[in-house]
């Protein structure tokens, strides 16, 4: 895969040449052994027209050094300063047995094509940096609470700072804008584990289980997430760790009022989803303290959102079911049969907060809170629908044409937005949003 060069991450790393020098380790030569640069040459333009119309001997992530590129001394003196300034932060790892995993790591050393990569994210993408960091440091606390051996420890904290490099090979238009992308452009967005699991396994030494980590952050454990959509697949333990602090550092890095109870219902909304320990570990670590956040004018239609929330989940487990039924034996009924009890334990969760009981509350106007927790719980479940949609449109479309119409009406249903045909010359993706 990488001895093609991808175009996004070579802009960014051309990018990053125009901050700091960005030299040749080495010959830089294309698959039949011709010289395109020189070693020791500084990396310009002219060298991004000539490697996107080659393939390479070598990956060119392995050929090139950052001047004052990132160490892990970096890393652990930015994670200290994030958590001191991110109040939920402090509560998390700002013990002394969680900042002494983080310091553990100023002996690791980061191999050259990361360091790289590494550095062109802190330089290009300085978001995408201080999440990596807030990862870091959630994982640490959680491995701090639960136990972790320090071995496995330092395995999840490498792990947790390389986990989103696999973006760097994909449109950043899509990876700033993924809230809003329809089916069809997610599935560029959802591979990211899967390039970050193979920049572990063709450019370092590094162990298995790091890049297991990495491939499995966005998996839940009820099969559901990305980049496989499998009932079957059982989570590695640090994998499952890692993706209940990916998940929780994505909520407290947005901040403001009311993170600790986004972070409490995202991660237990729908109790099969993330490891019981690990949630309870990381809540427990954020003591009582809480703001009540107000709700905004949107809110009112709570009922409204509530009641469709119920009758789409109603009406993707009758097409699903009667899918399953048609096709049982074949792969995509197997399929749909994950996507059955993805949606049953969704039901399961509508059911236990209440809100399909909302008219007996009265006036909800004026119980902002209990308004403003309605929202919440209403938010995570549009939210599991659509990505549930996503998902299986992912799946689908790799059995080809065939089983991608026969499952888009349940697609559909759990994301409305989409058009009627994913193959229509008709089909409008672009207001698929």
């Amino acid at each position: 895969m990488f001895n093609s060069v991808n175009q996004y991450c070579l802009n960014s790393i051309v990018a990053l040449s125009e901050v700091c020098p960005v030299s040749a380790d080495e010959d830089i030569l294309d698959e039949h052994g011709n010289k395109l640069w020189a070693r020791g040459l500084r990396i310009s333009r002219d060298l991004q027209e000539r490697l996107l119309r080659r393939k390479l001997a070598r990956p060119i992530e392995t050929t090139l050094t950052a001047e004052g590129a990132i160490t892990f001394v970096d890393v652990i003196r930015d994670c200290r300063h994030l958590i001191a300034e991110q109040t939920l932060l402090a509560k998390v790892a700002g013990g002394h047995s969680a900042q002494a995993l983080i310091d553990d790591l100023r002996t690791v050393p980061i191999p050259g094509p990361l360091r790289l990569l590494l550095t062109a994210v802190r330089d290009q993408y300085p978001e995408g940096y201080r999440h990596m960091l807030s990862c870091v440091a959630v994982s640490a606390g959680i491995a701090a609470r639960t136990d972790l051996p320090d071995h496995e420890a330092k395995l999840l904290l490498i792990a947790a700072l390389l986990h989103d490099l696999g973006e760097m090979y994909i449109n950043p238009d899509y990876v700033r804008n993924s809230d809003q992308l329809n089916c069809a452009e997610w599935k560029h967005v959802a591979s990211h584990p899967r390039v970050g699991q193979m920049l572990i396994q063709e450019m370092t030494s590094l162990p298995p289980s790091v890049g297991i980590c990495i491939l499995q952050h966005h998996q839940r454990l009820d099969g559901s997430g990305y980049p496989h959509y499998d009932t079957h697949m059982p989570q590695h333990p640090l994998g499952a760790l890692l993706a209940t602090a990916d998940a929780a550092s994505a909520i407290i890095m947005r901040s403001g009022p009311g993170a600790v109870s986004r972070v409490g219902l995202a991660l237990k909304i729908v109790p099969e989803e993330f490891d019981r320990q690990f949630v309870s570990a990381l809540l427990h670590a954020f003591g009582d303290d809480e703001e009540t956040v107000a709700c905004d004018e949107l809110d009112c239609q709570c009922a409204e959102r509530a009641a469709a929330i119920s009758a789409r989940l109603g009406k993707a487990m009758d097409i699903g079911e009667a899918h399953w039924t048609k096709n049982r034996g074949r792969c995509g009924g197997e399929l749909v049969g994950s996507v059955l009890g993805v949606l049953h334990n969704i039901e399961k969760s509508v059911r236990a907060t209440g809100i399909l009981e909302l008219e007996p509350l009265g006036d909800l106007e004026q119980n902002q809170e209990l308004l403003n927790e309605i929202r919440l719980v209403i938010m995570e479940l549009e939210w599991r629908m659509r990505n549930l949609a996503r998902n299986l449109y992912i799946r689908a479309e790799a059995k080809g044409d065939r089983e991608l119409h026969e499952l888009w009406p349940l697609i559909r249903v759990l994301d409305d937005t989409v058009p009627w045909d994913p193959t229509s010359p008709d089909a409008d993706w672009s207001s698929a949003h």
